[in-house]
């Protein structure tokens, strides 16, 4: 049985750092630890004597002596000193061992960690609101900018060199292609959609990329690529390579304010023993590296190191850009490193592993009996798709939904060799479109494209695992790419 008096309950009541008192039924102080006796102490001297209640604003008052009852259950709550308005947590127990039944104890928490998670959780619930709205405006911006970049470009293809109006198009492709940009880094930051990766040749993704790099980069730095002559195979998620490299050219502009040289090199290494990269080692083995330098004001050690933290920035904002690099690399088996010395600019290595060599190059042209099934639901986008592979010489078939899809396909199995669908459609969705062509006819290819974030929807996430993917917004030149990429394997 406990006692007041009993030493090792006395000791032990001390060392809190929380106050502790034990009170009876009239809420008169019987006994009080060393943190409960000095917070009484900061009461008037008429309020400390034997009372416990002054402790706690009217309110709290009020709400103990109405709602806690002895019993064998402790009662939980929360409310205001009088001292400073400061809200605490209130626990009342009944004494353990019974020494008298109408004794209990009232322990006095902090509210400030309860205070600090409950306003985490909120800012959480507004994060995952500005998520969701995100995820459904860059959908939409991604359908639109599909539509007007396809649309300029057709038509600037047909116009000739001198034609008055070929600078107002180009402006507009110009436009389109910035605010595709803007969008696949609204779509990147808010998805969680897997990698899909697939075999591409480094060199070439990086010169697809050099309009987009130099309207990033602005007019006061000059971009220099240098780019190996030979084939550099490697195995990536394209969205998720552009993404990495934008982020790493936007930092290189920030750290050349007066103006510089951007240098973005890609090439083949072979390295011997284990190098050091950020947060790991580079096991050894055969690695395409693309390399993107400047020579700007650079960055000691500590800094280079914490640059990849997240919310870290040199800036003096909050910044996400260099962690979200680390991750999407990570996620797609390579590595980072980053050399770089004050005054001395900074290099940026990705190191992604080198594919195998064998599978074949996509081809110069495509076979001109090839024959593609378009199916989306956006009328604008499917007639931009359908005339971009037409013009490439393809077969062309189109359908605005999944079952008029399947119409077609039951009609002649094999008259498709490749299916091109959104992911999103009403009724049928493109994952399950796919799986009842495939069910008939497995080796079909088969390229989904969407402007959603996996976290949009739950098709996105069910994509096969290393599904060819065309993330939207996406142009002619990038859509025929990958078509004759697939078709050629």
């Amino acid at each position: 049985m406990t006692s007041l008096d009993d030493t090792p309950f006395r000791e032990v009541a001390d060392t809190l750092e929380e106050p502790l008192f034990v009170v009876d039924r009239m809420w008169q102080r019987h006994w009080s630890n060393v943190a409960g006796t000095a917070l009484l102490a900061c009461l008037p001297w008429f309020a400390r004597e034997h009372e416990v209640l002054p402790l706690f604003d009217a309110e709290t008052r009020d709400r103990l002596v109405l709602e806690e009852e002895v019993g064998a259950a402790p009662w939980r709550g929360e409310g205001r000193l009088s001292i400073d308005s400061a809200p605490v947590g209130i626990v009342v127990t009944p004494l353990p061992g019974g020494a008298r039944p109408d004794l209990r104890t009232v322990r006095i928490t902090d509210g400030a960690p309860a205070r600090l998670l409950e306003a985490a959780l909120s800012r959480t619930r507004e994060l995952e609101g500005v998520a969701r709205l995100a995820e459904v405006l860059s959908h939409e911006f991604a359908e639109l900018l599909t539509t007007i970049g396809g649309s300029a470009e057709l038509l600037a293809s047909e116009l000739s060199p001198r034609d008055a109006v070929r600078a107002d198009v180009e402006a507009i492709r110009h436009a389109a292609a910035r605010a595709s940009v803007l969008t696949r880094e609204l779509t990147r930051a808010v998805s969680t959609r897997a990698a899909a990766p697939q075999r591409i040749d480094l060199s070439h993704a990086i010169s697809t990329m050099a309009g987009s790099l130099r309207r990033v980069i602005g007019d006061r730095v000059q971009v220099q690529l240098s780019l190996a002559s030979e084939p550099v195979p490697v195995r990536l998620d394209v969205s998720q390579l552009e993404g990495s490299v934008l982020h790493l050219v936007r930092n290189a502009r920030d750290a050349m304010p007066s103006g510089g040289t951007l240098r973005i090199a890609t090439s083949s290494i072979v390295l011997d023993s284990p190098t050091r990269a950020v947060h790991s080692l580079v096991a050894p083995g055969r690695y395409i590296r693309v390399a993107v330098s400047d020579d700007g004001i650079g960055m000691d050690a500590a800094t280079a190191l914490r640059s990849f933290d997240p919310l870290f920035s040199t800036r003096g904002s909050e910044g996400l850009g260099l962690s979200l690099v680390f991750g999407a690399v990570t996620q797609m088996g390579g590595y980072v490193m980053c050399d770089s010395a004050p005054g001395k600019g900074t290099t940026m290595s990705l190191l992604f592993p080198q594919a195998d060599a064998d599978g074949h190059e996509p081809g110069p042209a495509p076979h001109p009996l090839r024959s593609i099934l378009v199916v989306d639901d956006e009328d604008a986008v499917r007639r931009i798709a359908a005339r971009t592979l037409r013009r490439a010489g393809y077969h062309v078939m189109e359908a605005a939904n999944a079952e008029d899809a399947l119409v077609l396909v039951s009609a002649d199995p094999a008259a498709v060799d490749l299916l091109l669908t959104d992911v999103l459609m009403p009724g049928l969705s493109g994952v399950e479109l796919a799986g009842c062509v495939t069910a008939t006819r497995p080796d079909i290819r088969v390229l989904f494209s969407s402007g959603a974030t996996a976290s949009a929807t739950d098709e996105t996430a069910r994509l096969p695992r290393g599904a060819a993917f065309l993330p939207k917004p996406f142009t002619p030149e990038g859509l025929s790419q990958r078509v004759r990429a697939l078709l050629a394997e």
